[in-house]
C-alpha cells in the first residue's frame, strides 16, 4: 500500500530515503487510516480479564437492585 500511494504521487524510491523519520511516520498513516488498519494489541489473558471484570460488574449491579 505504501508503494501505491508513493507511486500515486509520482515520485520515486530516492523521494522515501529524503523522508525524515517524522515524515515517514506521518505517510505510513496516511496509507493505513483510509484503510481502517489501525488495530490495537492486547495481551493473550484480555479475554479472561473482560470475562472476570464482566462478572465483577454484573454482580455489582445485582448487589445494588436487591
Amino acid at each position: 500500500m505504501l508503494i501505491q500511494k508513493v507511486q500515486e504521487q509520482a515520485q520515486s524510491n530516492d523521494f522515501l530515503n529524503q523522508l525524515q523519520e517524522e515524515d515517514k511516520y506521518t505517510l505510513i498513516k496516511e496509507v493505513l487510516a483510509p484503510a481502517e488498519y489501525n488495530f490495537i494489541v492486547t495481551p493473550k489473558e484480555i479475554d479472561e480479564l473482560i470475562e472476570k471484570m464482566k462478572d465483577v460488574v454484573a454482580r455489582g449491579i445485582n448487589f445494588a437492585i436487591n
